[in-house]
């Protein structure tokens, strides 16, 4: 079956790694580099899931720069929770955070909620646990689809 997922991330490398081993599996992906042009996809283009880097550039600016904005992952998730009835993706879309930094303050008490709910990996990834994090993807992908 394939999935719709958006991939919200600014480094190339680890996002080919991400993005061949959910293909395997038969996802369709779509990428962008930053926050700004994610709240712009999420709005005109439904997708199934979104994968989303924490730390990411919040704009094209800052991703031309090689700035990344410490809170725009945090910020996109809670545009994504937020969306209305007017957006093309769902306010109830899963996610899957990932980030390399180490987490503290309020975004430590965000990804230690992340974490509990098995939809958060820290980088580097290990292929064994990026994969099954994809497999309860779909699941919740399939379970949705079901109630529509």
């Amino acid at each position: 079956m394939n999935y719709t997922v958006l991939w919200v991330e600014e480094e190339g490398w680890t996002l080919r790694f991400e993005q061949r081993l959910a293909e395997k599996r038969g996802w369709v992906i779509t990428s962008v580099e930053s926050a700004a042009f994610a709240k712009e996809f999420v709005a005109k283009h439904a997708f199934d899931a979104i994968i989303v880097d924490l730390n990411i550039p919040s704009d094209e600016f800052d991703r031309r720069s090689g700035k990344v904005h410490p809170d725009a992952g945090l910020d996109l998730i809670r545009v994504i929770r937020t969306l209305d009835s007017r957006s093309a993706t769902s306010k109830d879309v899963p996610l899957l955070v990932v980030t390399a930094v180490v987490a503290t303050g309020p975004k430590a008490k965000v990804c230690e909620y992340l974490a509990s709910s098995r939809h958060y990996l820290q980088k580097p990834l290990v292929e064994e646990e990026y994969v099954a994090r994809l497999v309860e993807l779909e699941t919740l992908i399939d379970q949705r689809r079901m109630k529509l």
